[in-house]
Parts: C-alpha cells; structure tokens; sequence
C-alpha cells in the first residue's frame, strides 16, 4: 500500500515540473517578442529622427541661401543651378569671407561656399587634405530658379523608407529636382524634397 502512494506522488511531482517548465518557455517567449518589439520601435524612432534631422537641414540650407540672395539682389541670375550636388565641382576666385568681393564675385562664391554647406563639407573636417561629409543631406540635389524676381530653392535627398505613389502630388514636390538620376530607389520612392519660394526685388 505504500509503494503504491510513493508511486502516485513521484508521477504528481514529476507532472507539476513538466508544466512548470512550460510556463517557464512560455515566459521566455513572451519577453523575446517584448524585446523584439522594443528593438523595432527603437529602430522606428532612430529613422524617424534622422528623416526631421534631414528636413531640418535642408530647411536651414534653402533659407541661407535665399538670404544671400537677398543680400546680392542684383546678381539673382548668378545664383541660378540646376542638379548641384555630389558629382559638382565650384570654385570662387576670391575667398569673400576674408576680403571684399564684387558682386559677382560674391554670388560665385556664395554658391561655391553653400555647395559645401550643402555637401556637409566644413573646414574643420578634413583628413589628409581632402574634405569628407561631416553633417550634410544623403545624395543631394539642388536647383535654384529665378525669374523676374520670383525665387525656387529645391533641394532633393535620400531619405531611409519608400514613399507611396500618392505623395508626389503633394505640392512640396512641384519640382523635379533629383529626379530620373538613379539617386533615390525605384521610382524616386525614397527621394524627400523640400521646396522654398519667394520674392527678391532689385534695388
């Protein structure tokens, strides 16, 4: 009679470890879908900080040099591009950060000057006498207009998700700037664009 109770409790005791092993993986489970999670909001939340970062440079980079325009009025045509970017090559003949300047000589090297700004290329970031991206947009793109004192600064980037269809009828991408260049995906569907307009009368 006691053999047969010690066996009824050694099968009960084994029974409660099979299914606490089973609550154990379970739980396992559940907190390797938790991290899973976390990890892929946390990507999410990095991507989307980094598109604002881009916007927020672009927007800084249009505005400065449609201020310089407006500082140099008279030389509005002279700011004119179309597709300024990586494989561009400016030069200015008088370094006007230093010395008084013409204002042709101004606007070339306002461009020149912006180009690098636009590049991410700063002085204090050089290694071994060429300049590399320290902060500027992905695969850039710029195209400044000018017509009878109206002004369009277009700047096209790379940006990390694909894009719908739908969002180039939006109307920051009236311009075409970057486009059909092989820069941004299939179909120009990671290509972010931000477009300023506005009017600079001459003096």
């Amino acid at each position: 009679m006691n053999r047969r109770i010690h066996s009824a409790s050694c099968y009960k005791a084994k029974g409660q470890r099979a299914v606490g092993l089973i609550e154990v993986l379970i739980a396992m489970l559940v907190l390797a879908l938790g991290l899973l999670g976390l990890m892929r909001m946390q990507l999410a939340a990095k991507q989307a900080a980094f598109e604002a970062a881009q916007r927020t440079v672009a927007t800084n980079l249009a505005r400065d040099l449609l201020e310089r325009m407006r500082s140099n009025p008279t030389q509005l045509d002279a700011y004119s591009v179309s597709e300024l970017g990586t494989t561009s090559t400016l030069s200015a003949a008088v370094n006007c950060a230093q010395q008084s300047c013409a204002a042709d000589q101004l606007a070339r090297y306002d461009l020149y000057d912006w180009h690098q700004a636009l590049l991410g290329r700063t002085a204090e970031f050089k290694l071994g006498g060429a300049a590399f991206n320290s902060a500027g947009l992905v695969e850039p793109r710029a195209c400044v207009n000018h017509s009878a004192g109206e002004v369009s600064v277009a700047i096209a980037w790379r940006g990390t998700e694909l894009i719908t269809a739908a969002n180039s009828s939006d109307d920051s991408y009236a311009s075409d700037c970057g486009t059909n260049q092989g820069l941004y995906g299939d179909a120009d569907r990671q290509r972010r664009l931000l477009v300023l307009n506005t009017y600079i009368g001459k003096p």
